[in-house]
Parts: C-alpha cells; structure tokens; sequence
C-alpha cells in the first residue's frame, strides 16, 4: 500500500466516524440525516462545513486544498455507512453523493476571480445566472447485446467531469471485439442528468467602468 492508498484510508476513516455520530456530543445528528436520506429515497447527503470545522479541521483545509480525493474518500465513506445500515438499499443505488453546506470563508470568490488556481478546491461563487442548458441524459454505463454469439456487453464512461481516477471508456461501442455487430439495451444501461449554466458577476462588484464578466 504506498502513500496515496494510506492517505485516502485515513480520510475514509475520518469521514466513517463522522457519519457514524451516534455514541457523539452530536447525539446522531448524521446518522438521523442518512437515516431520513435513505427514508426518502434520496442519493445526496448535505453537510455542513461548520460542523467538519468543528470535529475535522484537517480535513476542511484538505477539501478546500484538494477537494476531489477528498470528495471521492467522503463518498466512499457515506456508500459504506449506508451499506452497513440498510443493505437492500445500498444495492438498489448506483452512487450517492455528499454536497455541501455552510461558511466558506476564504473560499468565497467572484466569478472575474476564478482560474487556473481554482481548479481542484472547492470554492464559492456569487454570481447571476445568465443562461441554462436543457437538462441532458449522459450514460455512464451502457450495456449491449450481440445477437450473433448471444452475450451481454457491458461498458462505463468517465470524463474529464467526473472524479474517476482512470477513464474507464470513450468511445460508444457499435461492435465487439470480434467484428459482431450489438444492440443496445436502452433499459438496462444508466444515465445521469447533466446541465451547463453560465453564471455573470453581480454588477456592484465589477470594477468601475468595465463589464460584468
């Protein structure tokens, strides 16, 4: 196991005793919200940033650092907890989620301020929305049946949105790696909803004389 396995363990830890709250001060404040998550048949848990300040400082400054194997290692953390209290449901889901919620402080910028520095760091942007995409179905794992030799495809797609490590496929499959023609099961393959917003800085925080970009 080098550094990175041994670094993204100790954040999967953390977070597992965070979620697991209930023998804490905080008297099961997030076990009662995955507990009414899972209720609602919901894939997203809030947290609130006060709350990891208070009991995971590091890992706040990590998450507004580096945020993406962060995210990746509270996700990991929330799929086991809800695994370990309810099973069925666990199964029925493909992924689930953590947004979040709270005091940025530092984090918080206008939209003429982010750039290349911003990337990977959660951060907190003030803005008017200007414009907005329909909402698109993207797969993320397709699946495939060839009629010639009576077997089932299946392939996942990653992209440069995604917090995967590795990019598990591009290109859509027409044919096996024989030359069989396949089908695609529209049914069994899953999609996700993708959207594109385009967001403008607030006029009274422009510089004067110029544009709100």
């Amino acid at each position: 196991m080098d550094f990175e396995d041994l670094t993204f363990h100790a954040a999967h830890k953390e977070y597992l005793n965070f979620l697991d709250d209930k023998s804490t001060p905080r008297n099961g404040v997030y076990f009662e919200k995955v507990q009414n998550m899972i209720r609602y048949k919901r894939h997203r848990l809030i947290i609130d940033i006060n709350d990891l300040r208070c009991f995971l400082p590091d890992r706040v400054r990590l998450l507004f650092s580096n945020a993406v194997p962060e995210i990746v290692a509270f996700q990991k953390a929330l799929m086991e907890f809800i695994k370990i209290i309810d099973s069925t449901y666990f199964r029925e889901i493909e992924k689930f989620f953590v947004g979040f919620d709270g005091c940025v402080r530092s984090q918080f910028l206008n939209p003429r301020l982010v750039n290349s520095y911003s990337l990977n760091k959660l951060i907190c942007i003030e803005g008017i929305v200007t414009k907005i995409s329909f909402v698109h179905p993207k797969i993320i794992r397709s699946v495939h049946y060839c009629p010639n030799t009576d077997k089932i495809l299946e392939r996942r797609y990653s992209d440069q949105f995604s917090f995967e490590s590795t990019l598990v496929g591009t290109s859509y499959p027409t044919k096996d790696e024989d030359g069989n023609p396949l089908e695609t099961e529209f049914g069994l393959s899953t999609y996700k909803d993708y959207q594109t917003i385009t967001i403008q800085e607030l006029p009274e925080t422009s510089p004067p004389g110029q544009l709100p970009r």
